[in-house]
């Protein structure tokens, strides 16, 4: 049960009305039935007072509020890492993508033009292109990104 509705059961249990819990606490009967509907959270000072107004202790109160917390928390902190493996993942495949079409790029004109020697170039730009590929796979093994469907779910998260 999350904390407005322990005010609201706790109240009507003592046979208070909210004006009567407001007036008890110094504040307004908008602001207990803001409480009670979850519409605001209660300050510390005013979670304190309710402890002692229904003698209860602040962990009573709290507690599950706290758990949900945690998750929303947890969840949030999800949310920031996979969208910042959103972008690496993005920059990753743009890079291996300029990479590989370089180096194919070059090796027609390195070859003709050049010495056999500066074939390194585009041989190094495939080369990364095809090291770039670990990363990006890993990322896709951790997020099960099999098909495009996959792809464009997980990027499209980013924006909900």
């Amino acid at each position: 049960m999350l904390l407005g509705e322990k005010i609201r059961n706790m109240r009507i249990k003592r046979g208070m009305s909210q004006e009567e819990l407001a007036f008890k606490l110094g504040t307004s009967r908008q602001t207990v039935s803001s409480w009670e509907n979850d519409k605001t959270y209660p300050s510390i000072e005013f979670i304190i007072e309710l402890a002692d107004v229904f003698e209860k202790s602040i962990q009573t109160l709290i507690e599950e509020d706290i758990v949900n917390m945690k998750k929303v928390l947890n969840n949030d902190l999800d949310r920031v890492v996979k969208n910042k493996h959103r972008e690496v993942i993005g920059k990753l495949v743009y890079f291996r993508t300029i990479c590989v079409l370089a180096g194919a790029l070059f090796i027609f004109p390195v070859y003709e033009y050049l010495e056999p020697l500066y074939l390194f170039i585009p041989a190094i730009l495939l080369v990364i292109g095809v090291v770039i590929t670990i990363p990006i796979e890993v990322y896709r093994k951790k997020y099960s990104l099999r098909n495009y469907q996959d792809i464009v779910a997980f990027f499209d998260e980013k924006y909900s």
